[in-house]
């Protein structure tokens, strides 16, 4: 005799197939050691595993370059990119919601210049 179990209360649910090819992020980042506080961000998310946008401080821009991944199994995304004229590479790490719409919790860290250090949160356009 077979037995089958329910897992209405104890399974975890399963994880979307998150996609984010082709798809344009707006949103801020944060520095609070430079003070930089709530100011435009903006990345592109290709289907090769490349990204490119912008980050803004006052009115100047700066661009970014990298990639991106997701972690296999999970909602979270890597990101590795450089900002022009910031020193070093920063990798990052966010939470893609469950509608896939929003990138949260966003860290960024940049181990050749600690005082880089910061966070951002993006909406999918």
């Amino acid at each position: 005799m077979l037995g089958f179990a329910s897992c209405k209360k104890d399974c975890p649910e399963p994880v979307q197939n998150y996609n984010m090819s082709g798809s344009s992020w707006t949103g801020t980042y944060s520095i609070p050691s430079v003070p930089i506080a709530n100011q435009p961000m903006n990345l592109s998310f290709s289907s090769t595993g490349t990204i490119t946008g912008n980050v803004m401080n006052g009115a100047s821009t700066f661009a970014i370059a990298g990639s991106w991944n997701l972690v296999p199994g999970s909602s979270s995304v890597n990101l590795f990119f450089t900002i022009a004229t910031i020193t070093g590479p920063y990798v990052s790490q966010a939470t893609l919601t469950t509608n896939n719409t929003k990138l949260e919790s966003g860290v960024m860290t940049n181990a050749t210049t600690p005082i880089g250090n910061g966070t951002f949160a993006l909406t999918r356009n």
